[in-house]
């Protein structure tokens, strides 16, 4: 497998493990195997308590990656330098832990390498700073091994935002479960439109908001019982999207919004197999199709912005203008500002959204829920 189909499944694994957290461990292992490491603990405490909460890994023995979280985390130099770091900031020890540091260190030295036998650590903190959880993930290699290099933090890099933006769905329907206990109202009270198809495109069942969706016919339809793109060219792409989905298992993504306008609807679909724990009312169902849509018209508001991602007021306000399609001289223009003004803010923006650029910050926004109120 090359190094870009690698990267297209671990992608797709981190997006399956949203909705099926029974799929993380797979995510991580191929997220370990994409970057070469040996081993990958995802782990997370109360910010409260400091009770661990969180503890998944692939490659180390059953009682490690529990051990660390409720005893040695508190000496981990590694942990104490990610929690000075910006939220989902790249870490690579290496570049903090020379040789010298780790032969005096009392957590290198009493346990890391004699009692577990690993060395190097790339990963990063705080991956959902919003939440009650402090969720940090760290991939590893042994002693004996290499440091990891820039191709593999870069490959982490461009992860980082979309495993970011999973696990703050995860804990979303995680609370969801929490607080209601049973199976079909999940997605009925959930943001996102929800559709279940059988491997040939047919609509079995679907929420309330795919539903609606379905009803608005805005971006699809259904045909003879069939989802139906309303562009013929991005129903091409939906209907090659849905069989390679069935077809190669793995998620798939369609946009089938309007092309350089500022109307946008992503939809994942998502392949179900074997005992997946997702809640819909049919065994039929092939596939998941999730949707997520704006209109341009309900671009999150200023307040939800800085909410779920803890900008600042002049921050929301650049990032909601810039999604409604607004450019930066024009931003700066309208309001009054340096262009350097506004370029900072776009870089703390981008900073605190996980993105690389302004482009991937305006596709994250446009996917988001805009509740009123």
């Amino acid at each position: 497998m090359d190094r870009e189909a690698a990267y297209d499944r671990a992608l797709g694994l981190i997006y399956e493990s949203a909705v099926a957290p029974a799929q993380t461990q797979d995510a991580l292992a191929a997220m370990t195997a994409l970057l070469d490491g040996d081993t990958c603990h995802l782990v997370g405490w109360s910010r409260s308590t400091g009770i661990p909460l969180l503890s998944i890994s692939t490659g180390l023995p059953d009682d490690v990656g529990p051990d660390y979280a409720a005893h040695y985390a508190q000496i981990d130099p590694r942990r104490q330098l990610a929690l000075t770091q910006a939220p989902g900031q790249l870490l690579n020890c290496n570049e903090y832990f020379d040789t010298r540091f780790v032969s005096r260190d009392e957590f290198f030295q009493d346990y890391l390498l004699p009692q577990v036998g690993l060395r190097y650590l790339l990963g990063s903190g705080d991956l959902v700073e919003e939440s009650e959880q402090m969720i940090m993930i760290g991939f590893q290699r042994y002693k004996g091994h290499s440091a990891f290099q820039n191709q593999e933090a870069e490959s982490l890099e461009r992860l980082l935002p979309h495993l970011r933006r999973s696990l703050r769905l995860m804990l979303y329907f995680q609370k969801l479960r929490d607080e209601i206990g049973f199976g079909e109202t999940i997605f009925e009270v959930s943001h996102l439109a929800t559709l279940a198809l059988s491997s040939s495109g047919q609509v079995l069942w679907a929420n309330r908001r795919g539903m609606a969706l379905l009803r608005a016919g805005t971006w699809f339809h259904e045909a003879q019982g069939r989802l139906r793109a309303n562009d013929a060219d991005r129903n091409a792409c939906l209907q090659s999207a849905i069989r390679r989905a069935v077809a190669e298992a793995k998620p798939s993504n369609v946009n089938l919004g309007v092309s350089g306008g500022p109307e946008h609807c992503c939809l994942t679909l998502i392949a179900l197999e074997g005992e997946q724990a997702i809640p819909i009312p049919t065994n039929r169902a092939a596939l998941l199709a999730v949707v997520t849509a704006n209109s341009g018209q309900r671009i999150a508001t200023v307040q939800q912005l800085m909410d779920f991602f803890r900008l600042t007021p002049a921050e929301a306000r650049l990032v909601r203008a810039l999604s409604h399609g607004e450019t930066i001289d024009g931003y700066a223009a309208h309001e009054g500002l340096k262009r350097t003004t506004v370029k900072t803010q776009l870089q703390a923006a981008l900073s605190k959204t996980g993105t690389r650029s302004q482009k991937d910050l305006v596709r994250l926004v446009v996917t988001l829920p805009a509740t009123r109120g």
